[in-house]
């Protein structure tokens, strides 16, 4: 990932620019919201549903009386970061394609 968002609106006009950080501030995710999540509500699915995870949040739900959900989720809360980064390239990577291709 070596390309930023930066780099991917470089060659972009104005007005492609404008719209392509309209799209891209609806679709990114934070991390510190994705770790909190994890780490306190992450028991019952929480981090799994901001992440677009339905079927696994509602897995985390079923069973959070086991306590398993709530061990792993901690564990999951380290992996935010990378998560966070990859899943924000990957939708910059797509806005600017579509925002490109409609001009």
């Amino acid at each position: 990932m070596g390309i930023t968002v930066t780099a991917l609106t470089s060659k972009m006009s104005d007005s492609q620019k404008i719209e392509f950080y309209a799209r891209y501030n609806d679709k990114k995710k934070s991390s510190l919201i994705a770790i909190v999540l994890a780490v306190l509500l992450g028991s019952f699915g929480f981090h799994k549903f901001y992440q677009g995870k339905v079927f696994w949040g509602i897995v985390y739900i079923l069973f959070c009386w086991t306590g398993i959900p709530t061990i792993w989720s901690w564990i999951e809360a380290i992996t935010m970061i990378p998560w966070v980064k990859a899943h924000n390239f990957a939708a910059a990577v797509d806005i600017a394609e579509k925002v490109v291709s409609q001009y």
